[in-house]
């Protein structure tokens, strides 16, 4: 979505900054949480945690979320992850469905990040969450 959104040069100077990805979706989460890194960038977690860590989402920026509950409050200042536009709430579970689109995008990824490291997230794994 970045790519997209922003151009591949955009993606080339993001690669700059030291970017790390790991091959799960809490290791941003754990990055920051563990004081290892200031800023994750796609993690699992909630907008409505009470940890000291802060969720934001960017007005009109891009992003894939997938809202699991509809009976949670979000804290003042949030909506409802259904409510923001640029959330693409069924964007991953299209994405995934394209296995060779995503290979190509592995692919491509790679080249600007280098490969991705660390075992895959535990658990029972699908084309998408919850399959």
């Amino acid at each position: 979505m970045y790519a997209r959104t922003y151009g591949w040069d955009w993606v080339a100077q993001f690669a700059t900054q030291d970017v790390q990805f790991g091959r799960d979706s809490n290791s941003p989460g754990d990055a920051v949480f563990g004081g290892r890194k200031t800023i994750g960038v796609g993690t699992a977690g909630s907008a409505v945690s009470t940890s000291p860590v802060t969720f934001a989402i960017g007005a009109g920026h891009p992003f894939m979320a997938w809202g699991q509950r509809t009976d949670v409050t979000p804290p003042a200042g949030l909506k409802r992850i259904r409510e923001y536009p640029n959330a693409h709430v069924d964007g991953f579970p299209r994405f995934m469905f394209d296995r060779a689109a995503v290979e190509r995008w592995k692919q491509t990824s790679a080249l600007y990040f280098g490969e991705v490291k660390g075992d895959p997230t535990p658990g029972r794994l699908g084309l998408r969450p919850g399959v």
